[in-house]
């Protein structure tokens, strides 16, 4: 589309910021232009706690050249890998963790009264044999627009366009097996074990959270630890907003 008024590249605003599976192409082609439209008028850029998705060798030549040109105030990645392929792109750095482990502090679920639980929430394919013992087994799925018949065929499946709902689920169960990355980090930001059963290399987001064996077994994150990493990268954006305002 060559004719649609993009708002948000006329904002007029100190600092825009993003985060998430940002680094990646379809990134670049949707949201680029806008960035760099802002970008030239002065906005600084932020990118806070962001990875890639394929994080092949064309990927990271795209997203350097994007960065190359938005020329980003500071970047904060959401795991190693991004953090080695792009932290010479900008002058201010940090080895972070993905936003989405700050989602227990943003939120605080209900409690339910379903008693012990485990969250079965497979969408790239079948669910493995998962030994629950005699607890209470309920599915998720994250698709809610285009489903396969069989989502809707097991009894006590959530499906819902609300996110409030899934980490109402996710924060209450006992233990969350997935295929999807941030139904487990949901799981690890409430304190509860999760499982993830996927090769994806985003996945590369929870061995900078401390959860490295999340793909092996059962896994759940030190919390001291995590809110050390939390208050250390709030700290971080707080100075580079400082500086913001200190040369407005």
């Amino acid at each position: 589309m060559d004719n649609a008024l993009d708002i948000a590249a006329h904002a007029d605003c100190d600092l825009l910021a993003f985060a998430g599976m940002a680094m990646c192409d379809e990134f670049v082609k949707v949201n680029g232009p806008t960035i760099l439209k802002a970008a030239e008028r002065g906005v600084g850029v932020l990118l806070m706690g962001t990875g890639g998705f394929h994080y092949d060798p064309e990927e990271v030549r795209t997203y350097r050249a994007f960065m190359r040109e938005a020329k980003p105030l500071a970047f904060i990645s959401r795991d190693n890998r991004a953090f080695e392929d792009y932290a010479e792109q900008a002058d201010q750095v940090h080895r972070g963790i993905d936003c989405a482990f700050f989602v227990s502090d943003a939120f605080t679920p209900p409690a339910l009264d379903l008693g012990p639980y485990v969250v079965v929430n497979f969408d790239d394919g079948p669910a493995p044999s998962i030994d629950t013992g005699e607890r209470l087994i309920l599915r998720s799925h994250h698709d809610c627009w285009e489903m396969p018949e069989v989502n809707l065929s097991e009894k006590r499946t959530l499906i819902s366009d609300v996110p409030h709902d899934y980490l109402t689920l996710y924060a209450g169960a006992e233990e969350v097996h997935s295929d999807r990355v941030h139904a487990c980090v949901a799981a690890l930001s409430y304190g509860r074990a999760a499982r993830l059963y996927h090769p994806t290399p985003r996945g590369s987001l929870f061995e900078a959270a401390g959860a490295s064996t999340i793909r092996d077994r059962l896994t759940r994150i030190d919390p001291d630890e995590v809110a050390d990493k939390k208050q250390t990268q709030i700290k971080f954006v707080s100075r580079v907003i400082a500086g913001l305002k200190t040369k407005g």
